[in-house]
């Protein structure tokens, strides 16, 4: 597990970083978390949908698939296990390298 505090610098701007490498063993599900609120105050981000609560995931993006999200409203950060499922909307857009050893 990998855990990175990335804050962002300006108002309305996208800030990214990287995170150290972790080994993975293939046919694995990963979940990859973001938090976007601080302090208890939700932040501005973006997510994904096609309108009106129509499914879109599963969906592969090269050689991954990308199941369902999940959140949970909360201002630490903590796993995302309130609304698990989610086949409809995709909260933030980490991007994701998997180079083979």
């Amino acid at each position: 597990m990998r855990q990175k505090t990335i804050s962002q610098t300006a108002p309305n701007t996208l800030t990214m970083g990287d995170i150290e490498s972790l080994a993975v063993a293939a046919n694995k599900k990963l979940m990859v978390s973001i938090n976007s609120q601080a302090d208890g105050v939700t932040k501005k981000y973006s997510y994904a949908y096609k309108g009106s609560s129509l499914e879109f995931m599963p969906f592969t993006k090269g050689n991954i698939l990308v199941y369902n999200s999940a959140y949970r409203q909360t201002g630490t950060a903590t796993f995302p296990d309130q609304t698990i499922n989610v086949k409809y909307e995709m909260y933030g857009f980490p991007e994701l390298t998997f180079i083979a050893d």
